[in-house]
């Protein structure tokens, strides 16, 4: 823990008007914050570090993806940016060199200053109000809540607000541990209790092994109601909490409240992502999406949003963009939704080797263990030839007897869901799903994220006269009756017409 009086070395990077710091991760610029991708951010990084040294394309993509493959494109396109950023024109070198052939030089003049890591807590210092002021430019959501007042315990949250914008266990435990530090530091930091009750609730979504994922949520987002019930943030995670549950009303009213009271666009990517794309108002959902991203454009999870509502809406060119940019964002390709939009894609275009591709990395290794590799490619080869729908059908049946149902998380339900409705096996279809529901409903919740019915390839499923009976187990008919049913979707005597 960084405190006024541990006084280890710190290094920051000053070249032209630019001042790096990578223990912040922030680049300034005449007192306020440069937005990079964390990709790009370690690209810029990796040159300044070394300046005047000729690095190799192959050196620089080992040490910006070490456990990634990708083209040489992505560092093209990084290196770009850079140049944009740093004001570079056309033809111009004043920081960058490409030497054909061999690699990049970085050629401004670098200062390397060495301060004390420890910064006093009273906002005093020059260093102190230059990295509040980024860090409030960067990332933080707009409120009419102040920031805590003791700056490690806030530094401590924007760490935590960066880790959860890319979900995943280890990512999502980090960010709990970094807000539990924080609140031991300010236990009256409100921002930081909305954010643990959102973490602790995306381990629920996800199914990550986090111990009474559940209980901790509700404790946490009632906990910060009661510290400030004017705080747009708080609302906004009691929003997701009360869509988990399946209390959409509620869920809408607190994120109608959160925008009047915090427009920001963290929550209408909550909105976005938990109620808005589950409900299937998807045309709304793109709307909030594109508002958060505008707003944040170096957020991951953004991005991917904007991916899985063009794949809804067909949109192909759209949603692998989105998929790229959240990518080059920092989002891993294994965790859920990228390596299904990926694979869709893929089998929408008709590679359906590409998409086994995507699909295998995002198993965990008890499916994996289970025969998922098999799954998966059998199901791909059915897609492309229908003659194999039989093996596909029996590799997904030894799957699903062979692995426990607690070994299921949310999203290779859904996985499995939409692999059975698209080989055209809506009887296991349905049998899934009522087993899943039964599941969620033991631990108090009715599943989450279901913006994936809305799919094209879906539209059997939502065909189906039993899915009058899936949605009344969701209890979303109260919430189509308030705001209007799904989009080309209606209402009928309380029955919902799909087409």
């Amino acid at each position: 823990m960084v405190t006024a009086t541990t006084q280890q070395a710190r290094v920051l990077y000053e070249f032209g008007r630019f001042r790096m710091d990578p223990y912040q991760r922030l680049l300034l610029a005449d007192g306020g914050s440069v937005p990079l991708p964390p990709r790009v951010f370690d690209t810029l990084l990796y040159l300044v570090e070394r300046p005047g040294e000729l690095l190799s394309k192959t050196e620089l993509m080992k040490a910006i993806w070490p456990h990634v493959v990708v083209e040489e494109n992505s560092l093209n396109q990084h290196v770009s940016m850079l140049r944009r950023v740093l004001g570079e024109t056309p033809g111009e070198h004043r920081f960058i060199v490409t030497e054909p052939g061999r690699g990049y030089r970085f050629v401004a003049d670098v200062q390397t200053i060495t301060r004390a890591r420890g910064v006093p807590t009273t906002h005093s210092s020059e260093l102190a109000r230059e990295v509040t002021k980024a860090i409030n430019v960067a990332t933080e959501p707009s409120s009419a809540t102040p920031p805590s007042q003791d700056l490690e315990a806030y530094q401590l949250y924007v760490q935590a607000l960066s880790l959860s914008l890319r979900p995943s266990a280890e990512n999502v435990r980090g960010a709990i541990e970094l807000l539990r530090a924080a609140l031991r530091r300010d236990a009256r930091f409100v921002r930081a209790v909305s954010l643990l009750a959102v973490q602790y609730t995306t381990s629920v979504i996800f199914d990550f092994p986090i111990a009474d994922a559940l209980a901790s949520a509700e404790r946490e987002a009632e906990r910060a109601l009661i510290l400030d019930p004017s705080d747009g943030t708080t609302h906004g995670a009691v929003g997701v909490l009360e869509a988990v549950r399946g209390n959409w009303l509620s869920s809408a009213t607190h994120f109608r409240t959160a925008r009047a009271l915090s427009n920001d666009a963290y929550t209408s990517g909550l909105e976005s992502g938990y109620l808005t794309q589950s409900v299937g108002h998807i045309r709304r959902a793109l709307h909030d999406a594109e508002e958060a991203f505008r707003a944040a454009p170096t957020q991951p999870i953004a991005a991917q949003m904007l991916a899985l509502i063009h794949l809804c809406l067909g949109q192909d060119s759209e949603a692998l963009r989105y998929c790229d940019v959240s990518f080059e964002l920092g989002q891993s390709p294994t965790i859920a939704p990228l390596p299904e939009i990926y694979a869709l894609l893929a089998i929408r275009a008709g590679r359906y080797s590409d998409a086994a591709a995507h699909l295998v990395p995002g198993l965990s290794q008890r499916v994996y263990a289970a025969g998922g590799v098999n799954a998966v490619e059998c199901l791909c080869a059915a897609l492309e030839n229908p003659a194999c729908r039989p093996a596909a059908t029996s590799a997904l049946n030894a799957l699903e007897t062979r692995i426990q149902p607690q070994d299921l998380d949310q999203p290779m339900r859904k996985r499995l869901l939409l692999w059975r409705t698209m080989l055209g096996d809506t009887d296991a279809a349905y049998a899934l799903l009522s087993r899943s529901l039964d599941h969620f409903a033991q631990s108090g919740t009715v599943g989450s994220n279901w913006s994936f019915l809305w799919l094209p390839e879906m539209k059997p499923f939502r065909r189906d006269a039993r899915f009058q009976g899936f949605v009344a187990r969701l209890r979303l008919l109260d919430y189509w009756q308030e705001y209007g049913p799904p989009d080309e979707c209606e209402l009928r005597d309380g029955t919902l017409i799909c087409g």
